[in-house]
């Protein structure tokens, strides 16, 4: 699809046996969920999108679909040169354009005709039945979803103000620690995109820097819900050496919740089992390595760890026999340029997103908004 957009989002497709024509501004009654995933995407492209299912549409038959984010869906007026209905080259499948939809989902506003700008791939039904078997690729170092945690500890989750990251320190005390889960406070209502880094000794005189001698655990887009703790997998691991301190920074592209040190909540705690201690850093504005920093503050999460006697070192292995040929990739729409973006005037509908963060800045989001 093509999306206007230039951080991460929420989508989600549903499709029905028979046209969607009718059925847009109804219910759920006689729609079907493919999928509803996270989405990183540029501004203003087409963004592959993996719901995490297919859909088979039987010889003959129309199905009606709806295609629904929490960012902004291009699509072309149609009526104009764009044709509203087109044919694949192989003349297996036709597509016809229905309305643009505004948030929320079966309820928003519609306007038509609204030519979807999207591209799609297919098989024919027989290949789709008995596919290539295709394993994992190898990963380095996996651990076992069965592994015990060892410990935990929580630094707090009290909130209090925030802004798009923060660091802190994590010291082994006197074992080799592995951290299996990352908890976040955050506050947003929609998904959004964060990265943790790491760095051998303390992050104090570092997070202004830049990324020399700071390793990137991993990047990767969220769903959270507002004020609370977000579980966040980076798609890595990080082993603390028996008496050492790493520095961390969370940084993310919404608002991060932390406290304001000095207060009632300590800035340095150590966990139950006396493995982890935990001492805040500053909080931190984006971009990353170059915004400003508040201090002290501290960060509200929450980590699970496991010594490192306890992690695996089997490695996964993956073998692929071939791949099922493709059809032919099928767009009704080849992505002329776009005029200007259109500024979503305050008397328009849109759901809004306020909060105060440090400096006493105000930041609104403003999502969904109605630009026809």
């Amino acid at each position: 699809f093509r999306m206007r957009n230039t951080v991460s989002f929420s989508g989600q497709l549903w499709y029905r046996q028979g046209s969607q024509a009718g059925f847009v501004q109804t219910s759920t009654a006689g729609w079907v969920q493919v999928g509803n995933t996270c989405i990183a995407t540029a501004a203003n492209g087409p963004t592959p999108v993996d719901f995490g299912g297919t859909v088979q549409i039987p010889a003959g038959q129309t199905y009606g679909f709806i295609y629904m984010t929490d960012a902004i869906t291009d699509y072309t007026v149609g009526g104009g040169s764009v044709p509203s209905s087109k044919t694949s080259v192989d003349g297996l499948v036709r597509f016809d354009a229905g309305p643009g939809l505004s948030s929320p989902i079966f309820v928003g506003s519609t306007f038509s005709p609204r030519i979807a700008n999207l591209q799609i791939d297919y098989v024919t039904c027989p290949p789709v039945s008995t596919p290539s078997p295709t394993l994992p690729p190898i990963q380095p170092t996996p651990i076992p979803s069965s592994l015990p945690t060892t410990g935990s500890l929580t630094s707090t989750f009290a909130g209090g103000t925030g802004n798009a990251g923060v660091s802190f320190d994590l010291t082994s005390i006197s074992s080799c620690i592995q951290i299996t889960n990352w908890v976040f406070r955050m506050r947003n209502t929609v998904s959004f995109s964060g990265q943790l880094w790491y760095r051998q000794g303390s992050q104090a005189g570092f997070v202004q820097t830049s990324t020399a001698g700071w390793v990137q655990v991993g990047n990767t887009c969220i769903a959270t819900a507002a004020n609370g703790p977000t579980p966040v997998d980076f798609g890595g691991t990080v082993q603390i050496p028996a008496g050492q301190t790493y520095g961390f920074i969370y940084m993310t592209d919404a608002i991060t919740d932390y406290t304001v040190g000095g207060g009632s909540v300590p800035s340095s705690k150590t966990s139950v089992d006396g493995l982890v201690r935990f001492d805040a850093g500053p909080g931190l504005s984006s971009p990353i390595f170059v915004g400003s920093t508040f201090s002290p503050r501290i960060a509200n999460l929450q980590i699970n760890y496991v010594t490192c006697s306890l992690v695996s070192t089997t490695k996964s292995t993956s073998l692929t026999s071939g791949f099922a040929a493709k059809g032919s990739p099928f767009s009704p729409f080849g992505f002329p340029t776009e005029p200007p973006i259109r500024v979503c005037p305050h008397d328009h509908p849109c759901d809004a997103l306020s909060m105060v963060v440090d400096g006493d800045t105000e930041i609104v989001t403003t999502i969904g908004c109605t630009l026809d």
